[in-house]
């Protein structure tokens, strides 16, 4: 009987110690994945406000019909791509 019961505490207690074990390995990865979802959104948003800058560049060179409102529209949403870039 006593030997049954120590197995018993024993199964127990290596089971908590695997979910531990497994719950400290998921959170790890979670933090990994975020940090670069964050590094990949970062990129992406540098790449777009090029892409907006090329544009901006592009479209003044065949002086487009654009006015300076518009023109203001896109260095606003430059700038706000950029962030702190």
């Amino acid at each position: 009987m006593a030997v049954g019961a120590l197995s018993a505490v024993a199964s127990i207690r290596w089971a908590v110690g695997q979910w531990e074990k497994g719950k400290k390995k998921w959170w790890e990865d979670w933090h990994r994945v975020g940090e670069g979802l964050d590094r990949d959104l970062r990129v992406s948003s540098v790449v777009f406000a090029l892409f907006v800058s090329q544009l901006i560049k592009v479209c003044r060179q065949r002086s487009t019909a654009a006015t300076e409102t518009e023109w203001r529209c896109w260095r606003r949403l430059q700038r706000r791509v950029l962030g702190d870039w």
